[in-house]
């Protein structure tokens, strides 16, 4: 067979496997940064992500929320799930993850986190030993918010009182009712809650696009490849635009992610307030110690041994 012939060959095997019908594939979204709504919002949101995704590449999706991390990998432990949308962390916890796209936003793919709170204030200086309410996670939390969102400058397990955790929005009710002090959230959220930006921390990366234990066909994962390349794939977008479209990035932003969670600091940014200013007292009397006198240094300097001189009379 000719090398033309081949290729010809080839080619149409190629296009014919693009034209191919799909099967079904499900999706699993675990966003618990972003704001998607009470249960049945979030629901609808994961299914209109999984359309958008499908109606881009010519495959059926159809999208599943999960409100926690164990739900999805219980879920995913079936082998049902062939594409996840979840949180950085959950990237790392899951071993069989291969990036396919980055989540992306009116900041771009990192916004910043802040610290949030009911009433105005400056700096965390004044948090110190009260409740700090997050979003539920994963166990890597706490090292996430210590070397990344506070780049370093304090252990968020120590420096804030008891961590309560719980749904997004759930978590600012807290604020709201006064449960807790502050919380950790994009800043661009805080005006959906009437909260007060505390401290702009550092940034951190958007939910990524990820296929589970290579369970794509190598004919939907260049369908899927191609619908993310460019602009990308729009999404509805969340509430504050934190979220709205996914894309194929060549820069890695679980990097910082995974500099965290292995104890690494991050860019340092102050979080704290000013300080204060130290006035001294101007009538403390001031106190004198008279020195020893000085005696001169011994072993070092010797005066010359003269011979004695007699006197006395004459012969």
């Amino acid at each position: 067979m000719s090398g033309a012939l081949r290729r010809l060959l080839v080619s149409a095997v190629a296009l014919l496997a693009l034209r191919a019908p799909a099967a079904e594939l499900e999706l699993g979204v675990w966003v618990p940064r972003v704001l998607t709504g009470d249960p049945v919002s979030r629901a609808e949101w994961a299914q209109r992500a999984g359309d958008a995704l499908g109606a881009a590449s010519g495959i059926t999706i159809r999208g599943r929320a999960f409100s926690t991390f164990e739900d999805l990998t219980t879920f995913a432990s079936s082998g049902r799930l062939a594409l996840a949308l979840v949180d950085p962390l959950a990237v790392l916890a899951l071993a069989d993850a291969r990036i396919l796209a980055q989540g992306t936003g009116a900041e771009g793919p990192t916004p910043r986190l802040a610290v949030l709170t009911r009433t105005p204030q400056r700096g965390v200086l004044g948090l110190a030993g009260r409740p700090l309410g997050v979003a539920r996670t994963t166990g890597a939390e706490p090292a996430l918010l210590t070397h990344l969102a506070f780049g370093g400058q304090l252990d968020a397990s120590t420096f804030f009182g008891a961590r309560q955790e719980g749904e997004l929005e759930q978590v600012a009710e807290w604020v709201r009712a006064g449960r807790v002090e502050a919380m950790v959230a994009y800043e661009a959220q805080a005006p959906l809650w009437g909260l007060h930006v505390a401290a702009p921390l550092e940034r951190l990366a958007l939910p990524i696009l990820v296929e589970l234990g290579g369970r794509l066909t190598e004919v939907d994962r260049v369908r899927l490849e191609a619908a993310l390349r460019g602009d990308g794939v729009p999404l509805t977008a969340t509430p504050a635009g934190v979220l709205g479209r996914l894309q194929a990035l060549s820069r890695d932003y679980l990097a910082a992610v995974r500099r965290a969670v292995d104890g690494g600091g991050g860019p340092q940014r102050p979080v704290w307030a000013p300080g204060r200013t130290l006035t001294l007292e101007p009538n403390v009397p001031l106190q004198v110690r008279r020195a020893p006198p000085l005696e001169p240094p011994r072993g070092r300097l010797r005066l010359p041994d003269f011979p004695e001189v007699e006197t006395g009379g004459g012969p």
